[in-house]
């Protein structure tokens, strides 16, 4: 399989509030191979999963 690139939409943050940039951790189907921290990325751009992965993407939250 192919990475994929997904567009991320937060939806219920509460009012005033925006999140810019996630880092995402990335699990994959290797054996031995732990979760890895990854660049972070921006939520306004397009973010590459790859195959056969678990990713987890950690935003903080801030005020607008």
């Amino acid at each position: 399989p192919a990475p994929a690139a997904l567009r991320i939409r937060l939806k219920g943050l509460p009012p005033g509030t925006k999140a810019r940039n996630a880092i995402p951790y990335v699990t994959s189907d290797v054996p031995g191979v732990d979760v890895c921290k990854c660049t972070p990325v921006l939520l306004s751009d397009a973010c590459v999963i790859p195959a056969r992965s678990i990713t987890t993407l950690v935003s903080a939250i801030e005020s607008q």
